[in-house]
């Protein structure tokens, strides 16, 4: 066991709580992400390796310096600390680090699909972009540079085919920033299943902006969608030439116990 200064006994609090905050919405299971966060003396206190987040212990919480070397615990600091690392080289402004695997996020990250479209305005105003960051080997230092280049501009990320990573001032921070990058993916796989997403605009994008707080300004963080119909005009509803229209919800069960039929065969005669 290293001997050196044990973490502050408020910020293994904090580490214990949002373990658990992620643990009950479904973020993480079993002994999935990390947590770390920036000390005033310069070090960084990280959840030890193998550790249930749900169910963190104060001596799952150990210090290490800004190289990764072990100053105080005696277990192993988590097996991602390079990617912890990484963020705090490149944003002197961040002291808190959340990885999880909230699972409509995760969905987006395996489909390779980023969150760069302008749909949701508060996350238009808070997040702006959430794009991919490269797949890298978990548990490797491949993990941390491939967060580098995106890490210096963005808040929150979705790693491909792994999780996301959010960052902030403090880890309670960090964490509402995970909860809003789940919380919009949960409403856009919904939307997505509904039928084509509607993007706001640049000019409802712009307007939008403007009633923001002063570092938002002036820049569109997010992909536009095309000018908007005027409110209450009519669009275009009639099926193109050639074009399938959607089943009527009657219609539609009907399909999908057909397909289930397919799949599974018919049901056992109960009489």
């Amino acid at each position: 066991m290293r001997q050196g200064r044990p973490p502050r006994r408020a910020a293994v609090r904090w580490f214990v709580e949002i373990g658990r905050r992620l643990d009950r919405k479904g973020f993480i299971a079993a002994n999935d992400g990390n947590l770390s966060l920036l000390d005033e003396d310069g070090t960084l206190l990280v959840t030890a390796t193998g550790a249930r987040k749900g169910y963190l212990r104060e001596d799952e919480v150990v210090r290490v310096d800004r190289s990764g070397t072990l100053l105080y615990g005696d277990k192993r600091p988590s097996s991602e600390l390079e990617m912890h690392l990484a963020v705090y080289e490149e944003r002197p402004d961040v002291r808190a680090v959340v990885h999880a695997h909230p699972p409509h996020a995760t969905a987006f990250a395996v489909a390779r699909q980023p969150l760069t479209d302008c749909v949701l305005p508060e996350v238009v105003l808070t997040l702006g972009s959430i794009p991919i960051a490269p797949y890298a080997t978990p548990g490797t230092g491949e993990l941390g540079e491939s967060i580098r280049a995106l890490v210096r501009s963005h808040d929150a990320l979705l790693l491909a085919n792994h999780g996301a990573i959010t960052v902030g001032a403090d880890l309670e921070s960090a964490y509402f920033v995970m909860e809003r990058l789940e919380h919009s993916a949960t409403i856009l796989f919904f939307a997505q299943l509904l039928g084509p997403v509607a993007r706001l605009d640049a000019d409802q994008v712009r307007r939008l902006m403007s009633t923001g707080p002063p570092e938002v300004r002036g820049s569109i963080p997010c992909v536009p969608g095309p000018a908007s119909h005027p409110t209450g005009s009519p669009r275009p509803s009639a099926p193109s030439e050639g074009t399938v229209s959607s089943p009527s919800p009657p219609d539609l069960a009907r399909v999908i116990a057909e397909v289930l039929r397919g799949r599974l065969g018919d049901p056992p005669d109960r009489s």
